[in-house]
């Protein structure tokens, strides 16, 4: 049985190496490809994978016009803050699933297989400061795409962005050439931390 459609599992860590967004759609030598999230939620909803391929080349996808996409055409789930391997996750070990544990509960249900094992795959440090493996952070996007919770970026967020931006640099311009070395560092380090942050 062939597959049902193609995504690419792409995590992309922000500057300061953590994860806070996924993909809805990345660009492939073959046209543009959905994300994981993107396309088991299209699943889910009965969008075939042709129609999904077709609707992202043109730019507009009806069925995901509730998601509120950044500038870089991701969206901003909720990823869960706790991650301790157990099965309050939804996280069935493969082993299990081989040696014919019930699996009735997962009837109706997305599931993504992939590697949770730490020393096999190295996990990703997502916005809360723990560290997931990447298909329990794919997961955690689709529940949100699922469940329709999304993080919105307030419309005044790029202007904030931009005004720290021309703070730092007046500053590294007119007033860090004027100051003490330690005091100099201290506020350089500051103003850097709250670019990376925004």
């Amino acid at each position: 049985k062939r597959a049902a459609g193609v995504a690419a599992a792409t995590l992309r860590p922000d500057i300061d190496g953590r994860v806070r967004s996924l993909p809805i759609a990345v660009d492939s030598p073959n046209g543009r490809v959905p994300g994981m999230a993107t396309a088991v939620y299209a699943q889910f909803k009965g969008i075939e994978p042709d129609a999904l391929s077709s609707a992202l080349e043109k730019g507009a996808v009806p069925a995901l016009n509730f998601i509120p996409a950044t500038p870089q055409g991701t969206f901003l789930p909720h990823f869960h803050s706790v991650w301790k391997g157990d099965q309050g996750r939804g996280i069935l070990p493969f082993n299990k699933l081989l040696s014919g544990t019930n699996t009735s509960n997962l009837k109706g249900k997305a599931v993504l297989v992939g590697v949770t094992d730490a020393t096999i795959q190295p996990p990703v440090e997502i916005s809360g400061g723990d560290r997931v493996p990447p298909v329990v952070a794919l997961a955690q996007g689709v529940s949100s795409l699922i469940d329709e919770e999304l993080i919105q970026t307030p419309e005044w967020a790029p202007i904030v962005k931009r005004s720290l931006l021309l703070v730092v640099m007046l500053y590294l311009i007119s007033l860090l050439p004027r100051m003490r070395g330690a005091v100099g560092w201290i506020v350089t380090v500051v103003l850097l931390n709250l670019l990376v942050k925004c």
